[in-house]
């Protein structure tokens, strides 16, 4: 069943990709369906809803922390992405996600700058850092990333 969980994840994030190079924008509905979606999953395969209502309350506190914090750097639809992966494998494994999306856009970005191929204020999507992130979460055991 962890599977499908990954590949519904995979799936929302490849579509959040290509919104986010073309347009710098994240859709609200398709980022509401992907939220419906991981809340069903979790409920259909036998989750607990006390468990459930704790990842939300988590990973709600900590994301806007985040946002609040980080303005300028994040935006909404990073923190909402951010919140439905923590939603979707936990606190500590979304928390998990974002440092490798963030050591893998720290080493591109701090690399495009070096080499003057991105601009000190230039606009950079974060749902590719994000989309590296969740991939290098599923092939790096978890005592790596840790």
């Amino acid at each position: 069943m962890r599977l499908v969980l990954v590949l519904l994840c995979f799936s929302f994030l490849f579509f959040f990709l290509l919104t986010d190079l073309y347009y710098l924008h994240i859709p609200d509905l398709v980022v509401c369906l992907f939220f419906g979606t991981i809340v069903f999953y979790r409920i259909f395969t036998g989750g607990s809803l006390y468990l459930l209502a704790i990842d939300f309350g988590l990973n709600l506190l900590f994301y806007t922390v985040i946002y609040l914090l980080f303005r300028k750097g994040i935006g909404m639809g990073d923190v909402k992405l951010l919140f439905i992966l923590g939603l979707a494998f936990g606190f500590k494994h979304g928390y998990l996600i974002l440092l490798a999306a963030l050591l893998v856009a720290n080493i591109t970005v701090i690399s495009g700058i070096l080499f003057q191929k991105i601009k000190r204020r230039q606009k950079i999507p974060f749902v590719p850092f994000l989309l590296a992130g969740f991939l290098f979460y599923l092939i790096l055991p978890l005592e790596v990333i840790t």
